[in-house]
């Protein structure tokens, strides 16, 4: 399904200062560690088409939502097939592969440069293509809870505040 790119050394405070996010392995704010300028010798990674992986230590997959460059311990996955690919679809694979970190402990002591051979269960319609409608609307209703959720909390703290007027 994909084809895997492996980052390179990058020397981070030999870089300058840009508007291209340099992607890491680490997995604080979403994986960027500085906003760099093209590096001239390197790949620059289209976000509509690509997740990346922390290939090592933390294994952490994540997406973009802008073009990016990888560094050291990274790994770009490209979708093969960008004809069906969209945020929904990048988010479902990251949180799939993000749920599925406990069978990479291995992998994590001893890292290669070679992906573990998994394969991973996705949803499929009765054609055994890959159901893409169902991975875009799970994203989709996860989403609409998470925003539910926020808007309930904040309507607890409002009403919380409007008790504490009332109170003095």
């Amino acid at each position: 399904m994909f084809e895997i790119f492996t980052g390179r050394d990058v020397i981070i405070g030999r870089t300058e200062l840009g508007n291209i996010p340099l992607v890491s392995h680490q997995n604080t704010d979403n994986g960027v560690v500085k906003y760099i300028k093209k590096l001239n010798d390197r790949h620059i990674f289209d976000y509509r088409y690509t997740i990346y992986l922390a290939d090592r230590g933390v294994f952490y997959a994540s997406t973009q939502f802008e073009n990016f460059h990888i560094g050291t311990r990274v790994k770009a996955l490209v979708f093969k097939d960008k004809n069906k690919i969209s945020k929904e679809i990048r988010l479902f694979f990251v949180s799939t592969i993000n749920k599925l970190q406990t069978l990479f402990k291995d992998y994590l002591i001893n890292a290669t440069n070679k992906l573990p051979d998994l394969k991973i269960t996705l949803p499929a319609d009765s054609k055994g293509n890959l159901a893409v409608d169902f991975m875009e609307n799970a994203i989709k209703a996860i989403q609409k809870e998470a925003i539910k959720s926020v808007v309930l909390y904040e309507d607890f703290k409002i009403n919380a505040t409007k008790e504490a007027i009332k109170k003095h």
